[in-house]
């Protein structure tokens, strides 16, 4: 049933390219060939996270896409550039065992600004078989209000600003910009400290910001 859902989904998205918004082949999941070459992955270091794989480096086509996204409505473009994250998932073997995808959640007020979460769009996009996206498994007790207008400082220091049910095997985070790696740490946290048993925390992001992460 999931599968003939994803696929019904995907057949409602516009044949454009999440990035440029140019055409794409006829049947091409993710982004056009042209934008397909700004792949450039990176794994980072972050705390408490086993493995983090970003894909592209948060530059201009990128940053649009995702502000297109996050602040104009534009939700097609989470599931697409889900689907182009997932093609990379695949290349790095992450796709090799069974998995439940987070998508780090927002404020409830921003969801109900925006309708929707675009960390969610972006899993659903990825999820492959064996890998379910688990909606509701961690929440966000404190809103530290929008990332891109804190200091680097700031970002770092949202410590305690997640909860997460009791969870255990292999847990995979997904977000859209990676810049110091403190709001995946803390969801990490929030995991580990309510853990039922043994946990695997990887995490899976769109985007890194250069010289702001720690590869």
């Amino acid at each position: 049933m999931k599968r003939i859902l994803s696929s019904v989904l995907d057949a409602w998205l516009p044949d454009r390219c999440p990035v440029c918004s140019g055409e794409v082949r006829p049947g091409t999941r993710g982004v056009c060939d042209l934008c397909a070459a700004m792949r450039n992955e990176r794994w980072l270091n972050v705390d408490g996270v086993d493995r983090c794989l970003a894909v592209a480096p948060y530059r201009q086509a990128i940053r649009d896409a995702v502000h297109e996204l996050k602040f104009a409505g534009d939700s097609w473009r989470g599931r697409r550039l889900g689907q182009w994250m997932g093609e990379v998932a695949q290349v790095h073997g992450l796709d090799r065992d069974a998995a439940t995808l987070v998508a780090v959640p927002q404020s409830a007020e921003r969801s109900r600004l925006r309708g929707y979460n675009h960390a969610v769009r972006l899993a659903q996009g990825a999820q492959w078989p064996g890998a379910r996206v688990g909606p509701g498994l961690v929440t966000r007790t404190q809103d530290h209000g929008a990332q891109h207008l804190r200091t680097r400082l700031e970002r770092q220091a949202i410590a305690g600003a997640f909860s997460a049910r009791s969870l255990q095997g292999r847990i995979v985070l997904v977000d859209d910009v990676v810049t110091t790696g403190s709001t995946l740490a803390s969801v990490a946290a929030a995991i580990r400290a309510s853990a039922c048993g043994p946990v695997q925390i990887d995490a899976f992001v769109l985007a890194w910001t250069p010289g702001d992460v720690v590869s």
